[in-house]
């Protein structure tokens, strides 16, 4: 398995709240932040700083936020997307900076969760999950166990959403489309929202953004909208539980087994396919 076949599942975390989610590529691409601008070479916010409440620059907002991202610890990530209202992806993704992290997405019927802490990976599939993908049934409720820093592991791909920060924490570009923004103050000035509209690949999408106004300056919400021929598409994340520990406990050890010594058997691995994004949403007959 490529990392390319986790893209359709993982899009909308690396670029929640654009429409970038339905992208593909061949491997995990930094939508977020440009290789020069990573998180850890970004300074806080300077002392003193206007309110942002008070600030009408969407985009200075955001880079805000951004600074605001870049000093957490960790941070819990839990994003849904539905079709016209009805679910068809929900993930739960807490992480920190020092790589642990766990993630539980949820497609239909089939499911998948993955932990890592310090050396270890661990990746287990429910039985729909293997059937689908033709794997062996008899594996679900199995913990696949691989060393976290195997490049050559075909488990490589989950370690990736592990070791970036950009999967976790609230951070958001906008892209250079973006058209209409607006920045709207909520009432009680809690927080801020920011919103803009984006067309890609024929599809035109809302983006609203949430961002706190109480001096901490964090992405706690987006929304992502589009209409497609088949209904309305709707992306909706949040953020919490920021600079708490993440505690990762490692499987019962009756449970795990060694990657390598089912590589053979286990052929491909098991992913989320082309149900993850609607076909509609790409404007396929579905």
């Amino acid at each position: 398995m490529s990392p390319r076949h986790l893209t359709a599942a993982m899009a909308v975390v690396v670029a929640v709240g654009t429409l970038t989610a339905c992208g593909g590529g061949h491997g995990r691409q930094s939508v977020l932040f440009p290789a020069s601008e990573r998180p850890e070479s970004r300074s806080p916010a300077p002392t003193g700083a206007v309110p942002l409440a008070e600030l009408t620059d969407g985009e200075e907002i955001l880079a805000r936020a951004n600074r605001a991202a870049a000093q957490l610890a960790s941070a819990r990530m839990e994003m849904e997307g539905t079709l016209d209202g009805e679910p068809f992806l929900s993930m739960g993704l807490r992480g920190d900076q020092d790589g642990s992290c766990a993630a539980l997405m949820t497609a239909e019927t089939q499911s998948m969760q993955f932990r890592q802490h310090a050396e270890d990976l661990w990746v287990q599939f429910n039985a729909e999950m293997l059937s689908e993908s033709g794997g062996p049934e008899e594996l679900a409720g199995t913990w696949l166990h691989a060393p976290a820093d195997d490049a050559g592991s075909e488990l490589a791909a989950f370690a990736e959403l592990c070791d970036d920060p950009e999967g976790f924490l609230p951070v958001i570009e906008v892209p250079g489309n973006a058209t209409a923004m607006t920045v709207t103050p909520s009432d009680d000035g809690g927080h801020v929202e920011v919103s803009w509209n984006q067309a890609q690949d024929g599809v035109e999408g809302t983006n609203t953004v949430r961002i706190t106004a109480d001096g901490t300056d964090l992405l706690v919400r987006t929304e992502t909208i589009a209409e497609v021929p088949g209904g309305t598409v709707r992306y909706l994340a949040s953020w919490s539980e920021f600079d708490e520990p993440v505690g990762i406990t490692p499987p019962d050890p009756g449970s795990v087994v060694e990657f390598d010594d089912l590589a053979e058997e286990l052929g491909d691995l098991p992913y989320f396919g082309e149900g993850i994004i609607p076909a509609a949403y790409t404007d396929e007959p579905g």
